[in-house]
């Protein structure tokens, strides 16, 4: 697209710092010298600013172009590139200087024309920039410059250009018709086209395999711009390079990378278009994309964070860059594979987890039924027998006293069945909707101290904070399970023969909205292994005479009543202490 040829449209030029310019493109390059070869880089920039009126994106374009040309065409070994700038009779000179192959005589002129490019050598397969150093000479002299060459086979080149100083003043805005479209994104276009030069086939489908290291895909269509970002980044990557963006998605598919670096302007379908196509396949569609534009509009930004599009790179860009950008997208992959192997083991356990869950609670049931009807079976087979035996000795004895001994022996085997099939029936069938009215803890208390004032003998209940306490429950409900806390506790004295047995009862208020009801006792304490199933049914102590549902049926009820009911301390020796949580009245 010829300067010519586009005569519609202007391109704003202000006083722009040459020097500045050229600073910022030898250091973008400057990690292509030394790194993989031992050409050197000699930049000489005045310290001082060099004033000229212009586009500072298009000079940057020519000086990047220019040197990166003089790269291409010099040896790997020996290379050597001069870059000076300075002023002379008003004008700015920059010259960019190689000891590479030269240019014959004859194609000075056709090196400056479009689509046209001079092979230095009978073995180059090398191509420039894309740039083209025709749209060097149609930006230099946009700017009333000149370009010029001076370069024999085998001796070098050296490439001058000089540009009119600018006036020292401030209001240097000033346009120009140069064309209908801005020359920056003219050069993205001719960035990527082929010259009459190409490289062989073979060559141009090259791929910089290394197995073990994190696969790359490339898609970039530009040979020369592919050859080198394969170069930069070879050393810490498996890399694939692919040209075509009409079939890059489905190869991708097919290699799953770490990460594609993804080509704005592709022939057929271009890099947004390949974008979609990864995001809209769920195998790859996670896979992080960093997109190469020299486009750097905001509306492509938009639609590239639309289409999620993780990474922007802008052309030129220096290697460092490039390495850096990839680096943190790799190690994002990186985390991401790790963390969805991980989510895949986990939910491989838990399936796992699930089917053994499965299995243990069936087998517990059948455990759990077994040993219920072992120890219902026991529980009232023992005192049914107790009973029988007691029944036949009043029937069968004269004596009155041993009559009477008897038929008290018959009665506490037939209270002690009739107790047990209470518990089984409140455990089957519990309540569903208790009535909750305000109930007074102090009354609650005393009754389920009364139930037990047989057995309380010697020991000692205290109380505390009890008074003008009313918690919303059920309470009948509340006595039963004040009454089964204490039962146990009294339990455990009669088996263990305890001394100065003492059961403690504290109310606390918790921010006026609940009531912590504490029972205490200081007895031997509950074993460490038992804690974990002590509210499950069928779980009773191995010095327990009861079927283990007591505590079962206490928390069913609580927790029906809006409350919470825990085991807050249990040592060794030092007792037991449950602590029951419930709404305040």
């Amino acid at each position: 697209m010829a300067l010519e040829n586009t005569d519609q449209a202007t391109v704003n030029y202000t006083r722009i710092d040459l020097a500045a310019i050229l600073n910022i493109c030898t250091d973008q390059l400057a990690p292509l010298f030394g790194s993989h070869n031992k050409r050197v880089l000699n930049a000489v920039v005045p310290p001082y600013s060099v004033w000229v009126k212009g586009n500072e994106s298009q000079l940057e374009r020519v000086c990047f172009n220019l040197i990166q040309n003089a790269y291409k065409f010099t040896d790997p070994e020996n290379g050597q590139i001069d870059v000076e700038l300075w002023i002379e009779n008003d004008c700015a000179t920059l010259t960019v200087q190689d000891n590479g192959v030269g240019i014959d005589a004859e194609h000075h002129e056709i090196i400056f024309q479009r689509y046209r490019q001079v092979d230095g050598s009978t073995t180059r397969q090398a191509q420039g920039t894309g740039i083209g150093l025709a749209l060097v000479k149609e930006i230099v002299e946009a700017h009333s410059g000149t370009v010029s060459v001076e370069s024999q086979p085998g001796l070098g080149s050296t490439f001058t250009l000089r540009f009119p100083l600018a006036q020292n003043q401030t209001d240097v805005a000033d346009t120009k018709e140069t064309g209908q479209y801005d020359i920056r994104r003219d050069a993205e276009s001719d960035y990527l086209l082929n010259f009459d030069v190409r490289p062989d086939p073979e060559s141009s489908n090259k791929t910089y395999r290394s197995e073990g290291k994190p696969l790359l895909v490339l898609v970039e269509d530009e040979y020369d711009i592919a050859t080198m970002m394969l170069d930069a980044l070879q050393a810490d990557y498996d890399l694939v390079w692919l040209k075509d963006g009409d079939s890059a998605a489905q190869e991708i598919a097919s290699l799953r990378p770490y990460a594609v670096l993804l080509d704005h302007m592709l022939p057929g379908k271009d890099g947004l278009d390949v974008a979609r196509d990864i995001k809209r396949n769920p195998d790859i569609s996670t896979t992080p994309i960093l997109l190469v534009t020299a486009n750097a509009r905001d509306t492509l930004k938009q639609d590239s964070l639309d289409l999620g599009i993780d990474e922007f790179i802008a052309k030129p860009f220096s290697w460092v860059e490039l390495r850096a950008r990839v680096k943190n997208l790799v190690g994002r992959a990186d985390l991401e594979r790790v963390l969805s192997e991980r989510n895949d083991e986990l939910q491989t356990a838990m399936d796992d987890l699930s089917r053994s869950e499965a299995q243990l609670i069936q087998s517990e049931k059948w455990r759990s039924l077994s040993n219920f009807s072992g120890t219902l079976i026991h529980e009232i087979g023992n005192p049914l027998n107790v009973a029988l035996s007691a029944l036949r000795i009043a029937v069968n004895h004269k004596n009155p006293d041993i009559r009477a001994e008897a038929l008290e022996d018959t009665q506490i085997s037939l209270e002690r069945i009739s107790d047990l099939i209470v518990d089984l029936k409140d455990f089957l069938t519990p309540e569903n909707t208790p009535v909750m009215e305000p109930v007074s803890l102090e009354q609650v208390v005393d009754r389920a101290e009364a139930l037990h004032r047989a057995r309380l003998g010697n020991v000692t209940i205290d109380q505390k904070g009890l008074s003008d306490v009313f918690i919303i429950g059920n309470k009948n409900a509340l006595i039963q399970i004040v009454s089964n806390l204490i039962g146990n506790s009294l339990d455990v004295f009669e088996r263990n023969d305890s001394p100065n047995c003492r059961i403690s009862i504290i109310a606390t208020s918790i921010s006026g909205s609940f009531y912590h009801l504490r029972i205490s006792d200081n007895g031997p304490g509950i074993a460490e292994s038992l804690i974990p199933t002590l509210f499950n049914p069928f779980h009773p102590g191995p010095d327990s005479s009861g079927i283990g549902i007591g505590l079962s049926i206490c928390k069913k009820m609580v927790e029906q009543m809006g409350g919470q009911i825990r085991l807050c301390e249990s040592a060794s020796g030092k007792g037991a202490s449950f602590e029951i949580t419930l709404p305040s009245a």
